[in-house]
């Protein structure tokens, strides 16, 4: 059996807030300005892991697909909580590698080629107001954002990571961040968390989701 995947899945459709975290600001295409935690949100991305499921592709009818290139998702968001109402920051599609990625052409011809992850980042403008809503009423910060493509802040391959751009560039919606006296944070898009991991404080958030496989390009499957 042979099949190609090329996909970036639903989830991210449905979250593409991947809620801040971090303090510092967004200038222009979104590179984000050293007054903050730069540093941090480098390292958040540099720890995200591979996960094991995200190795080896196994279809709904069994079969085993070792050679297909994918990785483990991440969505992140850095944002900055600025006087008189604005926000700023970054927002991070992120992919982990898996083996059979890291040896693919593609990868090897990107910018990501020595770090063992890519990202796709986007620039963050919006708004902000202290509290919550209706569906999260614990909620210490609302946000309406958009999001605009940062090549700057994007080095996956062309193919996959321009399907990603397209997808999201542009979009538009509300966050809702929970930011707790001892500086853990928690992002929701209404009722849902889609970032429960994260730090922050009156200024601004770095959070982080769940993580998710994504499959790209094509191989062989055999029936185990």
């Amino acid at each position: 059996m042979r099949a190609a995947f090329q996909s970036i899945g639903p989830s991210v459709l449905v979250s593409i807030g991947l809620i801040s975290l971090a303090t510092v600001g967004c200038k222009g295409d979104g590179h984000t300005d050293p007054t903050g935690n730069v540093d941090e949100v480098e390292q958040t991305l540099a720890d995200f892991e591979k996960s094991e499921d995200c190795e080896v592709f196994i279809d709904s009818e069994g079969y085993v697909c070792e050679d297909f290139e994918g990785g483990t998702n991440y969505l992140m968001t850095d944002i900055d909580f600025e006087e008189g109402g604005s926000i700023g920051g970054a927002f991070y599609w992120v992919i982990v590698a898996n083996s059979p990625m890291l040896a693919h052409d593609n990868w090897a011809a990107s910018g990501a080629a020595d770090s063992g992850y890519c990202t796709v980042g986007f620039g963050l403008s919006g708004t902000w107001e202290a509290g919550g809503s209706e569906e999260c009423p614990n909620c210490t910060h609302s946000v309406s954002y958009e999001v605009t493509y940062a090549p700057s802040l994007s080095d996956c391959p062309s193919d996959f990571g321009g399907a990603t751009r397209d997808q999201l560039d542009g979009r538009s919606g509300a966050w809702f961040f929970l930011v707790e006296n001892n500086g853990e944070a928690r992002a929701f898009d209404t009722s849902n968390e889609w970032a429960p991991n994260g730090v922050g404080d009156d200024e601004g958030a770095l959070v982080w989701g769940k993580i998710g496989c994504r499959w790209f390009y094509e191989g062989d499957c055999t029936k185990p």
